[in-house]
């Protein structure tokens, strides 16, 4: 059977927790769509896997370099099922809870995969740089089933030619490379993902599309008119923007008025070291506290996903107007 017989011992080990890991081989000559392609990301860096519990309805194995084992039934914590090999959840997804709440489905491969050692970036808070370090916990899927999560993620229910734009965004950022050396993470710093889900008819129609000829990382976010209103300490800003007086803003870059001058900065910037739900249009500055105020969700980059969702507007088109992509 595939040769196993004419190996030695312990490459028979690594080759059977192959097949049982990732399923049989293709026949000979058969190409995969690219919707079945490989795809891996670091995940629940930001909880930690000793938080997230496992259950396989079906059988579950795990593989290391010594052995093949199957592993109880039931719930178990994913950190202990994991050890430094890898799990498959055969017959079925592993249902995934995390920190308690309700269970998802992951339908693939989770795999143990040391985290370098690498200095966190200078300015970083410290949920930010465990973001930017990534997860030793990596879990691999079909390209299929990773878009339509992070499609669910991002903006559950998007449906038509919206849809189709920001699947082809999601599958093109699968293969850009956030973390050096490894896969991208789970959190929004890369993708939203929180396990998979079936392709919808959009996400099957993208991933029959050409990939998208760029290799640059193309940010997209959830957009909107929804009114959002929030309040930060002076002191939270001052950290931030330094002795800022006053801040108004475009829903892509932030007018910051000091003393010295006026300066402009991008909007990501502000919205992520003040923990902002989108971009401020406007920061009124009232003794110790700061009023900040905006519309819509997300840091203002690339694809405004509500906006694609009314405009009418085809995938290519949508996609030529916020990136530039297309003849």
């Amino acid at each position: 059977m595939h040769g196993l017989a004419d190996r030695p011992p312990m490459s028979r080990v690594r080759a059977l927790a192959s097949l049982l890991l990732t399923g049989a081989l293709p026949a000979i000559g058969q190409v995969a769509a690219r919707g079945d392609a490989s795809v891996e990301a670091q995940v629940f860096g930001l909880v930690g896997s000793e938080r997230v519990s496992v259950l396989c309805p079906g059988r579950a194995i795990r593989a290391s370099e010594e052995r093949i084992e199957e592993l109880a039934s039931g719930w178990q914590p994913l950190r202990s099922a994991l050890g430094v090999g890898e799990i498959r959840c055969t017959g079925s997804a592993w249902q995934v809870r995390v920190a308690g709440g309700r269970p998802r489905p992951y339908d693939g491969t989770f795999l143990f995969r040391p985290l370098p050692d690498r200095t966190p970036e200078s300015g970083t808070t410290r949920r930010e740089a465990r973001a930017r370090r990534g997860s030793e916990v990596i879990f691999r899927t079909t390209l299929g089933a990773y878009v339509a999560g992070v499609l669910a993620a991002e903006h559950a229910g998007l449906t038509g030619q919206a849809a189709v734009a920001l699947a082809q965004v999601i599958a093109h950022d699968a293969r850009v490379e956030r973390h050096p050396g490894r896969p991208l993470c789970d959190t929004t710093h890369c993708q939203v993902f929180l396990g998979t889900a079936a392709p919808t008819a959009e996400v099957t129609r993208a991933l029959t599309l050409p990939e998208l000829p760029t290799r640059a990382w193309l940010p997209y976010f959830r957009g909107g008119d929804e009114p959002w209103e929030v309040r930060r300490s002076r002191a939270e800003v001052r950290a931030t923007l330094g002795d800022a007086q006053r801040l108004q803003g475009d829903g892509r870059t932030v007018e910051v008025t000091r003393a010295s001058g006026v300066e402009r900065v991008p909007c990501e910037r502000v919205r992520a070291a003040l923990r902002l739900p989108g971009c401020p249009i406007e920061g009124v500055f009232q003794e110790e506290t700061v009023r900040l105020s905006g519309r819509g969700r997300g840091h203002g980059l690339g694809l405004d996903v509500e906006a694609a969702r009314r405009s009418g507007l085809t995938a290519e088109d949508l996609l030529r107007r916020a990136y530039g992509l297309g003849p």
